[in-house]
């Protein structure tokens, strides 16, 4: 995953409603399809930073006891959560738990920063 788009997700995870309308892991999905396919109109195949969740999607795989799926991350989640809501939220718990057994930097969510009221 970049880093840039590590940035856009936790400024995500930090205020869902401005950047996807809810807490919606189908609105991430969406979003974070678009992201990519804008990164690849830009950069090319060759310099893209299109999402990388080869290595989450195979720690999201363990995590559900499958072993080969052609699911992605977003459907494996939603089809084991109750509410899309719900589903927005493992996400980030499994990103959080991802990140802690691979020793990448655990992502917070970026604080909102009003400049009128800071």
């Amino acid at each position: 995953m970049s880093f840039d788009l590590c940035q856009l997700l936790m400024k995500i995870r930090g205020r869902p409603g401005l950047y996807l309308g809810k807490s919606s892991l189908t609105a991430l999905n969406h979003f974070t399809n678009g992201y990519s396919f804008k990164e690849y109109e830009i950069h090319g195949a060759a310099h893209s930073q299109i999402i990388n969740l080869r290595h989450f999607q195979e720690y999201t795989e363990g995590f559900y006891s499958l072993h080969t799926t052609t699911k992605n991350v977003f459907t494996i989640i939603a089809e084991n959560t109750n509410s899309d809501e719900e589903a927005f939220h493992r996400f980030f718990e499994l990103l959080d738990a991802f990140c802690e057994q691979n020793d990448i930097q655990k992502l917070h969510p970026i604080p909102h920063h009003n400049p009128h009221t800071d």
